[in-house]
């Protein structure tokens, strides 16, 4: 797929910006469900310079590429996903309009002049980024297991932590002044917890490496009942296939280098 190639020549080199820095891909992720979709490439639902790919139903995140910051071509310091031409294009050639993954809605512009760059003192072929927020507002949002924060004027996604979820109220039922906090499951009111359980996405279990040819992996059950992610080991002699999903020989578990683990 076009964009595959994209991101393969340019954000694989890894290299920080200013802005966006360095290479935040994931494989598999267990916050987004590909159940049900086509293989291919779908609208990240918080990061226009990212995109997922759905594959065998196994969700990963993918970096479009990185370039240097320019307040119009590249305001954050990687292109942006257009859903419609499956790859990642200049800030001034697309617009970003998030979405759920299934309903891609990301367009692609065209400027009076494709060839230049617009002067950044203009607003032309130029749109309001999605991720911009104003930082004396000190409000956090979140939902499920993560958060968003703002950051020096651009909201961040972040992690709310083993056995922690995001609660919009507090323990008394009553809003929270600044957003919500990261808390313990016990602590959901009713309502929050019911939304919770009713969200596949949320609710999602998963198996996880740590690292190649490990023996070592994350298990997290499903239902959000035991929010501790439990580290297990497998049998001597074998070592962790994420692949597929299970305890292997280790001369049947390839790196990703091509390499089989022994």
């Amino acid at each position: 797929m076009n964009a595959f190639y994209f991101v393969a020549v340019f954000s694989t080199l890894a290299v920080a910006v200013h802005g966006k820095a360095g290479i935040l891909e994931e494989h598999p992720i267990d916050w987004y469900d590909c159940t049900g979709k086509a293989d291919g490439n779908y609208v990240h639902p918080t990061d226009c310079t990212r995109f997922i790919s759905c594959s065998g139903n196994i969700a990963s995140q993918r970096d479009c590429a990185n370039c240097n910051v320019d307040p119009v071509r590249c305001p954050e310091g990687r292109t942006v996903y257009n859903a419609t031409v499956d790859q990642c294009l200049w800030a001034d050639e697309t617009t970003c309009g998030g979405g759920d993954g299934g309903q891609p809605s990301t367009e692609r512009i065209t400027t009076p002049d494709a060839g230049t760059t617009p002067d950044p003192g203009t607003t032309e072929g130029t749109t309001a980024d999605p991720n911009a927020c104003d930082p004396e507002l000190c409000k956090n949002e979140g939902y499920c297991q993560t958060y968003r924060r703002c950051d020096n004027g651009t909201l961040v996604t972040e992690e709310c932590g083993e056995g922690l979820v995001w609660n919009p109220k507090n323990p008394d039922g009553s809003d929270q002044i600044h957003g919500g906090n990261c808390d313990t499951w016990e602590n959901l009111r009713p309502e929050i917890e019911e939304e919770y359980r009713k969200d596949p996405e949320c609710m999602a279990c998963f198996w996880r490496a740590k690292g190649e040819c490990n023996r070592e992996y994350l298990y997290q059950a499903p239902n959000l009942r035991n929010r501790n992610v439990l580290t297990l080991t497998c049998t001597d002699g074998l070592v962790f296939s994420q692949a597929k999903e299970t305890c292997q020989r280790c001369q049947d578990v390839i790196r990703d280098d091509g390499r089989a683990c022994c």
